[in-house]
């Protein structure tokens, strides 16, 4: 009799493999576009943009919870600065941090959105400013 414990090891090695990485779609907010990183499991929030050497124009990091809630974001770990959006079940910007600068000690600044979101749009530094993204502004 032959065994299968190889191949379902290999079947549960692709699963954990595939669940842990982030699925890639492209979103529009005023006139710029970006292909983000799409997170939505509590593994993939907590890591985040952490140890990245960079995010390319044009790319973003989105990340989507379960309910709207109060969600504060720290830039621990983090090598270079990013905006920060918080949206709404609508998708529409509630809260914005512009220019968030990294931080490499271990008490690092949290930044609190002053509304509820659902949502979280991390990209390059400075583009909220050049786009003339605002709150109120929504997520295409």
């Amino acid at each position: 009799m032959r065994s299968n414990i190889p191949a379902f090891v290999l079947l549960l090695s692709m699963a954990l493999v595939t669940g842990c990485q982030a699925a890639t779609e492209r979103m529009c907010l005023r006139q710029a576009c970006y292909n983000v990183d799409v997170v939505n499991t509590d593994a993939l929030r907590q890591r985040g943009l952490m140890f990245r050497e960079n995010l390319p124009q044009g790319t973003g990091m989105f990340f989507v919870f379960d309910e709207a809630l109060i969600y504060p974001f720290w830039m621990k770990n983090m090598k270079f600065p990013i905006d920060i959006l918080w949206m709404d079940e609508a998708k529409a910007v509630v809260h914005l941090a512009a220019s968030v600068p990294p931080c490499a000690s271990e008490s690092c600044p949290v930044y609190t959105p002053a509304a509820k979101a659902k949502y979280v749009l991390e990209i390059p530094s400075g583009d909220a400013l050049k786009y003339g993204i605002t709150v109120g502004d929504k997520l295409q």
